[in-house]
């Protein structure tokens, strides 16, 4: 893997790039979760959201992402807060980009509980999906 093409592909308008930027923010957060995509001003640079008014554009921003304990064991608590939207959709792929859990329509801003105790140790990616807005990745390790 080439680390800066990777980060340059992470770094795309989501809505450009589609999964491929999902999946290159994935691979990025496993040796750096500190990077931030500023999903709006590379959108707008791109024309993305050119005809988005003033209020369209703050309800864009990303929610918050809380995962705790981390690193897990036997279970790990994920809640979505600060989201517009009702409802989101949950994927764990391990580090190969293989689904390992997943969970539909589970409710924002309540805590979701997750058993981790048949997972080996290790780095996942959680990828969060709501409706009409880029996927969320965060990564969760498990050590055993």
């Amino acid at each position: 893997m080439n680390f800066p093409q990777t980060l340059a592909i992470a770094q795309l308008c989501p809505y450009q790039g589609g999964t491929a930027v999902d999946q290159a923010r994935m691979f990025v957060a496993m040796f750096n979760d500190s990077v931030v995509y500023d999903d709006i001003a590379t959108c707008l640079a791109q024309g993305y959201y050119k005809t988005a008014n003033e209020n369209s554009l703050i309800s864009i921003q990303k929610p918050t992402v809380i995962v705790k304990p981390n690193p897990a064991k036997d279970f790990v608590e994920i809640s979505l807060l600060n989201s517009k939207s009702d409802l989101y959709n949950l994927e764990i792929l391990d580090a190969q980009n293989r689904l390992i859990h997943s969970e539909n329509n589970i409710i924002c801003n309540e805590a979701k509980f997750i058993n981790t105790s048949n997972f080996t140790s290790g780095i996942y990616i959680l990828k969060i999906k709501i409706v009409n807005a880029p996927n969320i990745n965060q990564k969760l390790v498990i050590v055993k």
